[in-house]
């Protein structure tokens, strides 16, 4: 096989095998972070902790079921970028969290470590 040909060849190669490790591995992420996100139920609101980050959301539950019905997924399996989209694209603000929420959260951080 003549050279000029073979270099496309193993050019297409790598590319579908980079592009295969790549799907995999943000399906993984994904799949991490729809595990790893929590909601606790707050009073009138509910808050969702999302895995892998530091960020917990405090949104009211009339919220919660536009976003599910706009992005039609269960909150718990949106990403984070999924979630602030739905969020901006239907003008939803976060409620503020109280040291009570602040609590619960902590509570729920001690029994997943321990």
């Amino acid at each position: 096989m003549s050279p000029f040909l073979r270099r496309p060849i193993l050019r297409r190669t790598a590319r579908r095998v980079a592009r295969r490790t790549t799907r995999g591995v943000l399906r993984r992420t994904a799949r991490r972070i729809r595990r790893r996100t929590r909601r606790l139920i707050v009073g009138a609101g509910a808050i969702l902790l999302i895995g892998g980050t530091a960020a917990a959301i405090k949104l009211s539950q009339p919220d919660i079921k536009r976003i599910e019905a706009h992005t039609g997924k269960s909150a718990d399996d949106l990403t984070e970028e999924e979630l602030l989209a739905a969020m901006k694209k239907l003008g939803i603000q976060r409620l503020e969290l109280s040291e009570e929420d602040e609590a619960a959260i902590e509570e729920a951080d001690e029994e997943e470590e321990g």
